[in-house]
């Protein structure tokens, strides 16, 4: 499947728990199961949907040429890292590299997250927007993102 199919799929998604987001939102209050709709609301919601959609493409960087379009985008610098991931994840799960290996198997793209999410947090801390329960979000957005990915691709 093609970068176009994905992140059609990825946008599907995001509409999906747009809605369901919307549906849980108490329009008297104007709350999210208790949380306030604020700035940060919004951020942390940005953020997701951009997890999410970062997620539906990168699996794709397993690619050994180079040539998956998450390389020849804005998101070049996320393919990179994690084709590095890629060759840590391979270790750690002893499989090969290569398309369709180990970022494109489940334990691998927890993994992968992990690995993600830790240097995620580790930038937001330096600007002290670290907070907890933002980052089970985070990680979930990109899980999201990334077995969506697998799921269409599967043939």
């Amino acid at each position: 499947m093609k970068w176009k199919e994905h992140s059609g799929w990825a946008v599907v998604i995001i509409g999906f728990l747009l809605f369901i987001i919307w549906l849980l939102i108490d329009k008297n209050t104007w709350t999210f199961f208790g949380i306030h709709l604020n700035l940060t609301f919004f951020l942390v919601l940005i953020t997701c949907i951009f997890l999410v959609y970062l997620g539906s493409i990168v699996p794709d960087s397993d690619s050994e040429d180079t040539n998956s379009y998450i390389f020849h985008s804005y998101f070049m610098p996320m393919g990179y890292l994690f084709h590095y991931f890629e060759f840590i994840t391979s270790r750690i799960l002893s499989m090969s590299r290569g398309h369709r290996k180990s970022l494109h198997h489940p334990l691998g793209i927890l993994i992968s997250s992990l690995f993600f999410i830790i240097l995620f947090l580790m930038f937001l801390s330096i600007f002290n927007f670290f907070n907890f329960v933002h980052s089970i979000f985070y990680f979930i957005s990109l899980l999201i993102g990334q077995f969506s990915h697998i799921l269409e691709d599967r043939e």
